[in-house]
């Protein structure tokens, strides 16, 4: 276990970056946000269990911290889609790439975003939300 988290803490280490800004630094709100999106289960990762999760942030912190434009998304996303594209160079081992989306199968159509799409939880296209 400490062995991951060792990789986990070097691998989050080289994005830190991003999460800084001149007066405060969101570093540590934002490795302690992706930590549990790790040790959480799927179906249970939301602020609310975040913040249960963890002493050292609150629901209200968890949601200013996912909602500040202090910290640039694209910029974090460019830096992804770079570090995940030297993995495809001169590399001599198989790689994969598997995006995952979270869909949820959905009756009516009050919901947010609900309409006719493929979901892969069923593993077809149906009513839902992904």
């Amino acid at each position: 276990m400490e062995s991951v988290r060792s990789s986990f803490t070097s691998f989050f280490s080289d994005f830190s970056t991003h999460f800084k800004i001149v007066k405060f630094s969101y570093r540590q709100h934002a490795f302690d946000y992706f930590q549990s999106l790790f040790k959480l289960e799927k179906k249970t990762v939301n602020c609310q269990n975040i913040a249960d999760h963890l002493s050292c942030l609150d629901q209200q912190s968890i949601n200013h911290f996912i909602n500040s434009d202090c910290w640039s998304f694209r910029n974090l996303m460019d830096q992804v889609a770079l570090e995940s594209s030297k993995m495809f160079v001169n590399n001599k081992q198989p790689i994969g790439l598997l995006i995952d989306e979270v869909g949820f199968r959905k009756k009516g159509k009050m919901s947010a975003c609900v309409s006719r799409q493929y979901l892969g939880c069923i593993g077809k296209t149906d009513n839902g939300q992904v």
